[in-house]
């Protein structure tokens, strides 16, 4: 321990003797044995601190909510059996009617542009490190400040650790090159932004034995695929599904995971550290409602679509559990976090990927404080104003800052000699203090006194609970619903730009499936030969088909990409995790400053503790708390407006996609064009319709599933 924590510590047991403080039990929420963030057995300093010991009240709250959620609709009951496994298989079936044998929808390179540079995916899109500068063939001139032209791209590199895929299967890393004008008039995608230059595919070195890992992926220049040249080709056609597959990976145990896990240490503190009658403690505490029992149903369940060795018909993935959580450490210890094993004599310059950066506790919605200097921001995809995605997000922080900041001011002023709030300040230090030790780039005991900084600290928990989770989730589903999410590939990536891709149908279906084809086509013509049909063919050509069904040629095109139990398990998995769930929502969640004492107990407990001289909130100060709140609501409101009409239908409708498939119900296309979550439901959309909206369709309190 360093001696400034020492000194700390040893200051605030001082300090709480001065103010004459001894608290009671009844003051915290979890006296004792509460929840404490400990290390990962997996990864001690790959993966953010978990939350093991889960209270048993917000267990039960969990099952109430969350558990029978998930047994309903996998299970099923009686008389309605596994809905979500029904509609899952309907989901394959639907897919089969309009792809064909290929499984996956075609991606144009439109419609890759689209996926990459707007939505969900946008959140990869990073600049250029010297490794990619040299890959693509640019020149300095290309990114000087000058330069008519911005260059981004879209990172899977991580995919280099899932090496052990299940058979059958494969994955490789991906890098995507784009660029856009520089102040240009268009900015977004959606407006013909972005222009698509390449991508960039790594292959196994041909030296490695069958089953050996790990080893090292290698990107050759001759597997730079490029727009202009590669476009028409089997290997151009391959190498999007591949990234599409990078980026479903990515988004599930990389990106995803930095808005779940972190903040664990900073629910579980709340709770443990600060007092009930905490002002921090009464403004936090509906955000994290439900998420310590739901990440650690999905870290440590044995029913997680990533338990370590077991599957389930809800896990997409392409590896086992044990296998695609090596992307976890990408999250929290950034790239640098794998050494020469994986990456080979580049190690250290490969290790810098400006796309997965060290975790630190940002304040800033537009980016995270430096490794090499935490006072220099290095702007993500919001900051950079890459998509309309991060410019929704980001149109949320403002009001939610102002509300914390407005509401916080109850507390005083940190230099105030009164010492109710000299207590209330004591205690957001020694909350600091511990939460720092855990999350890099948290403000201790000193950093958490500067101007507004505690309000920042707040308002980024509650965006990233309520906002950030709640629009990932939404924008996943509708992809789900509209485009390929390609979690499984059944064909090798391209080893060429300029080879075709062939496979007999015996080759790409498998014996066992190829049985059951020339069966059913056997079938058929059983029942031409019924109904008198069957002479109108040659018999010949009958026998002939049935004889070299199995060796006609299906080109890269054709070729199935996927089985349809692939496409039913990733459904299963949306419909189950990704499809939104929500128990409360931003808009009125209840805090308790909105509430006076109702039970004799409660009334009891806040006379005990103003007579002990606790900064207990006065019936004036709730009142303006109450009055912020509606201001709050009314600031919100004004934000969904940008959106959504008053009425609950979206200012940008969808546009309709022939590749859409039918949900269980209709939620998503109550949503607009790109899939962002609502505030609530429009006047327009009461009843039951509404009672589904805020379960599916709006902006959730916080992380619930």
């Amino acid at each position: 321990m360093s001696d400034a924590k020492a000194d700390f510590e040893l200051y605030y047991a001082r300090r709480k003797q001065a103010l004459g403080v001894l608290y009671e039990g009844d003051e915290f929420l979890y006296p004792s044995d509460g929840p404490w963030p400990e290390a990962s057995f997996d990864y001690p300093y790959g993966q953010a601190p978990q939350v093991m010991n889960i209270p048993a009240d917000e267990q039960r709250d969990w099952q109430k909510n969350i558990g029978r959620y998930y047994t309903d609709n996998a299970v099923g009951t009686f008389y309605n059996r596994s809905p979500f496994g029904v509609a899952a298989a309907e989901y394959a079936r639907d897919d089969l009617m309009q792809n064909g044998v290929s499984g996956y929808a075609e991606v144009s390179d439109d419609d890759f542009v689209a996926l990459i540079c707007e939505g969900l995916f946008s959140k990869f899109l990073s600049r250029l490190d010297p490794q990619d500068v040299a890959l693509f063939g640019l020149k300095p001139t290309d990114l000087a400040p000058d330069s008519p032209y911005e260059y981004y791209k879209s990172d899977y590199r991580c995919m280099m650790v899932v090496q052990q895929t299940w058979p059958g299967e494969y994955a490789c890393p991906t890098i995507v090159l784009v660029r856009r004008k520089r102040g240009g008039q268009k900015r977004y995608a959606d407006e013909g932004a972005y222009e698509l230059m390449a991508i960039a595919v790594a292959r196994k070195p041909a030296n490695v034995p069958p089953g050996d890992a790990p080893f090292v992926y290698e990107f050759p220049p001759e597997l730079v695929f490029t727009q202009a040249q590669d476009s028409a080709s089997a290997g151009w056609f391959l190498a999007k599904y591949f990234v599409l597959q990078g980026a479903a990976h990515r988004i599930n145990l990389i990106d995803h995971v930095k808005v779940h896990f972190p903040p664990d240490a900073i629910n579980a503190l709340t709770k443990t550290i600060l007092p009930k009658w905490h002002l921090v403690h009464q403004l936090l505490e509906p955000h994290f409602r439900l998420t310590l029992p739901v990440n650690n149903t999905v870290l440590e369940g044995q029913r997680s679509l990533i338990n370590r060795d077991t599957w389930y018909p809800w896990s997409p993935f392409v590896a086992v559990g044990n296998e695609v959580r090596k992307l976890f450490p990408f999250a929290w210890a950034g790239a640098g976090y794998y050494g020469d094993k994986y990456y080979g004599a580049d190690a250290e310059q490969l290790g810098r990927n400006s796309s997965y950066p060290a975790f630190r506790y940002s304040t800033n919605p537009d980016g995270m404080p430096g490794a090499d200097d935490p006072a220099v921001l290095i702007p993500n995809f919001i900051g950079m104003d890459c998509s309309r995605y991060g410019a929704f997000l980001k149109s949320y922080y403002p009001p939610i800052l102002k509300f914390v900041t407005e509401s916080l001011k109850e507390i005083g002023d940190p230099a105030s000699a009164d010492p109710k709030v000299q207590v209330a300040w004591l205690e957001v230090q020694h909350w600091a203090h511990e939460i720092s030790k855990l999350l890099p780039g948290f403000p201790d005991e000193n950093g958490i006194l500067a101007e507004g900084e505690l309000a920042r600290v707040c308002a980024m928990v509650i965006w990233n609970a309520a906002v950030v989770h709640s629009s990932d989730h939404t924008t996943l589903h509708l992809m789900m619903d509209t485009q390929p999410v390609p979690f499984v590939l059944r064909v090798p990536p391209p080893t060429s730009r300029t080879g075709t891709v062939e496979e007999t149908v015996e080759s790409a279906l498998g014996p066992t499936v190829s049985g059951y084809l020339k069966s059913g086509i056997a079938e058929v013509l059983k029942a031409w030969e019924r109904e008198g049909l069957k002479e109108k063919l040659e018999g010949a050509v009958v026998e002939k088909l049935l004889e070299d069904i199995g060796q006609i040629k299906l080109s890269h095109k054709e070729i199935p990409l996927c089985w349809p139990t692939d496409l039913m398990y990733a459904r299963m998995a949306d419909l189950l995790f990704y499809r939104p769930h929500n128990t409360t929502l931003l808009y009125d969640c209840e805090y308790a400053f909105e509430r006076d004492a109702q039970t004799d107990e409660e009334k009891a407990l806040q006379a005990l503790w103003i007579a002990a001289g606790r900064p207990v909130l006065t019936a004036d100060q709730k009142q303006r708390l109450r009055g912020l709140r509606k201001s709050f609501q009314a600031m919100l409101d004004a934000v969904n407006q940008q959106y959504y009409n008053a009425d609950g239908t979206p200012v940008l409708p969808q546009t309709g996609n022939p590749n859409y498939h039918s949900d269980t119900d209709a939620a998503m296309q109550h949503l607009n064009r790109f899939g962002f979550p609502k505030l609530r439901p429009g006047t327009g959309e009461a009843g039951d319709t509404g009672a589904m909206l805020r379960r599916e369709a709006c902006i959730g309190a916080g992380v619930q599933y």
